[in-house]
């Protein structure tokens, strides 16, 4: 028998309205349906939220314990790796801050998933994003000008860096 995967998505997710927490549904839903993988979700939050089987573990955004305990919790758990959406405002602290703390407490690989790169960025932004970007195992990014800002302006190891472009490709059909 084939062993699964366990992976878990550190996102926003519905019912929280948030375009990263549909997107992370719909990777979530694919990945299960076309993958094989056994994949659950940890959401943070910004209220309280009633969510469905998907979503294995939550934490509240602006408390900075949280992040440390949900590092601990995910050490302990069954989860082989970690998939973190990054999005600067849907982390706690000043510009997202807080991740850090779980970045350098958890001990599983982790990809980042970058749906911002900013060109220019406040100190605070750059140092954070140089710290995930060192922590983690890969980078994804959706765009490949967001590739030579990575290396460019955050140090990022070009090696570490996927582009997977975001969007429907559009095909010419014959008529």
């Amino acid at each position: 028998m084939e062993k699964l995967i366990r992976v878990a998505f550190l996102s926003t997710y519905p019912p929280r309205e948030c375009g990263i927490a549909t997107f992370t549904q719909d990777l979530f839903r694919e990945l299960q349906k076309n993958c094989g993988l056994q994949t659950g979700i940890i959401a943070v939050n910004d209220q309280d939220y009633v969510y469905g089987k998907d979503v294995i573990q939550e934490f509240p955004q602006q408390d900075r314990a949280s992040y440390t305990k949900l590092a601990d919790w995910v050490n302990r758990s069954a989860i082989q790796v970690i998939v973190i959406e990054h999005e600067y405002g849907i982390y706690g602290g000043e510009c997202g801050e807080y991740l850090l703390d779980f970045a350098e407490r958890v001990q599983k690989p982790f990809v980042l998933t970058l749906h911002t790169v900013l060109p220019n960025p406040s100190e605070k932004q750059k140092q954070i994003l140089q710290e995930l970007c060192k922590k983690s195992s890969r980078i994804v990014t959706m765009a490949s000008n967001s590739q030579k800002i990575l290396c460019n302006i955050y140090g990022a190891d070009p090696d570490k860096i996927t582009v997977i472009p975001h969007g429907v490709p559009v095909f010419e059909v014959p008529s």
